[in-house]
């Protein structure tokens, strides 16, 4: 595993951003996204580190095969820690959206 502190951060209903801070988070989600600091604070915006506890809970679907074919769904604790073993992860990244 390249590091043991990147963490998964909860964007909005549908994004998931992995970065090793949840500013690193934001500015990294605002740099690929046309989102303004305005909507980062709208009262439907709540981005938060995402529990070790939900990290467990959460399905992580491999639309694309990037695991595998033996993977198919996995915890966002097993897709975060697969992502991590790549050689070629740049960080921060998106780590999962519902929109894709």
């Amino acid at each position: 595993m390249k590091s043991n502190v990147m963490k998964v951060y909860r964007i909005n209903d549908c994004d998931w951003v992995a970065a090793t801070s949840l500013g690193e988070a934001l500015a990294f989600y605002q740099r690929h996204t046309d989102i303004d600091d305005d909507m980062l604070i709208d009262s439907q915006w709540l981005p938060k580190e995402v529990s070790k506890e939900k990290m467990d809970e959460e399905i992580f679907i491999d639309r694309e095969g990037e695991f595998g074919e033996e993977y198919g769904k996995l915890t966002f604790t097993r897709a975060l820690e697969l992502e991590m073993e790549r050689a070629d992860t740049e960080q921060p990244f998106l780590f999962a959206s519902t929109e894709y």
